[in-house]
């Protein structure tokens, strides 16, 4: 999942997804949020990837770069409006794993607000949601082998005779 967000305050951007089947991560639940800031970052903007198996989760990004960077998703699913202590500390139970080895035919939803009305507007500037499939098995394979199997076995049946 790509997004590329400008201006603003990042500290104040919420953010989810929901998948077909009923999936939902959260992407970003006000960055930067702590018990000792309970304002979360105020740079303006990010040009992120989240992905399932990041090493760093976005909420704790601090002063690194965030352009072209991939992140875990925030995960932290608590309401956004909650004191900083409680939704620092929440574990990420709501991040892009329960989206794996789920049927991605139907509708996605991805929610993003801006909490507060200070901190000027920010502006989502694009997206992008990339679905990595399995190829499912052929059964042309399968016949070809078994029938290969079967004349075999007749082959060997008809010579014994």
């Amino acid at each position: 999942m790509n997004l590329n967000i400008t201006g603003g305050f990042n500290g104040d951007l919420y953010a989810y997804l929901t998948g077909p089947q009923g999936q939902f991560a959260v992407l970003l639940n006000r960055v930067g949020v702590t018990g000792s800031n309970p304002f979360g970052y105020s740079d303006a903007g990010m040009n992120i990837t989240l992905e399932e198996l990041a090493v760093n989760n976005i909420h704790d990004y601090a002063n690194a770069s965030l352009n072209g960077t991939t992140w875990e998703a925030d995960g932290r699913n608590v309401d956004p409006q909650s004191a900083g202590g409680t939704l620092y500390g929440t574990s990420s139970a709501a991040n892009l794993s329960l989206f794996q080895n789920t049927a991605a035919d139907g509708e996605s939803t991805l929610f993003i607000a801006d909490l507060s009305p200070g901190g000027g507007t920010a502006d989502l500037n694009s997206t992008r949601l990339t679905i990595e499939t399995v190829p499912e098995p052929q059964a042309w394979p399968l016949l070809v082998g078994g029938l290969a199997l079967l004349w075999l076995r007749w082959g060997r049946l008809a010579s014994s005779r």
